[in-house]
């Protein structure tokens, strides 16, 4: 349970590790939105969080991944992973095509992708995030601008 709002969070064990199976919904001070600043959708797909803002973001007992999070979570789900993320797909871990809120305040890809935040720097102003595209297996990596927002999800700190 989340003890800053009392939210129970649906999580999924996967290889070796424990994953949130929804994306995180905390309500920050500054710092995160709703795609297209519609309560709605937050209940339906979580919030979007600036990098800054998804560094303390989750509750107690969980963490925002590293890469090596996302690289364990990948080997354990084998081939084509990103089929096996979303929604329907099996492992429990439920992805939800999200969107992202673009460096310039521009709400886009509702329905069609969903970005992660790790905890890693990439480059400039930029920090490595994982991206799931609707009916692509691979599960992607690349580098978003800090600014941006996009969604969450923990990973627990011990096994659960």
């Amino acid at each position: 349970m989340d003890a800053r709002d009392g939210r129970i969070y649906v999580w999924a064990r996967i290889g070796a590790q424990s994953w949130m199976a929804e994306n995180l919904t905390f309500r920050t001070a500054s710092g995160s939105w709703c795609h297209g600043d519609d309560e709605a959708r937050c209940r339906e797909y979580g919030r979007l969080y600036d990098w800054a803002t998804a560094q303390t973001a989750c509750p107690q007992g969980w963490r925002l991944p590293g890469e090596e999070d996302w690289n364990a979570l990948a080997t354990a789900l084998g081939r084509e992973p990103a089929r096996q993320l979303v929604e329907g797909g099996g492992s429990g871990f439920e992805a939800k095509m999200a969107g992202d809120r673009y460096y310039d305040g521009r709400f886009r890809g509702l329905g069609s992708n969903t970005h992660f935040w790790t905890n890693q720097w990439s480059w400039e102003d930029h920090a490595f995030v994982r991206i799931i595209l609707r009916g692509r297996p691979e599960l992607l990596r690349s580098g978003f601008g800090v600014v941006g927002a996009v969604s969450v999800r923990c990973v627990a700190e011990t096994r659960r």
